[in-house]
């Protein structure tokens, strides 16, 4: 569910063909469920091509930047690696853009 709503969204966006995306960069933020919010920031914040930096202001959020290689990359990362995670409520996307 949480994947076809990902690509719903990354498909929408106008005009930005494959080869605009040489880099992207998105910006999210990541619900944790209650009690678990310093365990997901303690994981590994890398997902295959791309490299993520958290930073926490709420309890039970963070805000991630997001930085791969391609547009295939950042869609794996958001909407299996990141979203399936144990101890993420949800996944909400702010912003994508191409480096």
């Amino acid at each position: 569910m949480r994947s076809a709503m990902f690509l719903a969204c990354f498909g929408a966006l106008p005009s930005l063909g494959a080869t605009a995306f040489a880099g992207t960069e998105a910006y999210l933020l990541v619900r944790t469920e209650p009690g678990r919010a310093e365990e997901v920031a303690a994981r590994n914040w890398g997902f295959g091509q791309c490299k993520g930096l958290f930073h926490s202001f709420r309890p039970h959020e963070i805000v991630v930047q997001l930085s791969c290689d391609d547009a295939a990359s950042l869609a794996t990362a958001v909407s299996e690696d990141l979203a399936g995670g144990e101890g993420v409520a949800s996944v909400t996307i702010w912003m994508v853009r191409e480096r």
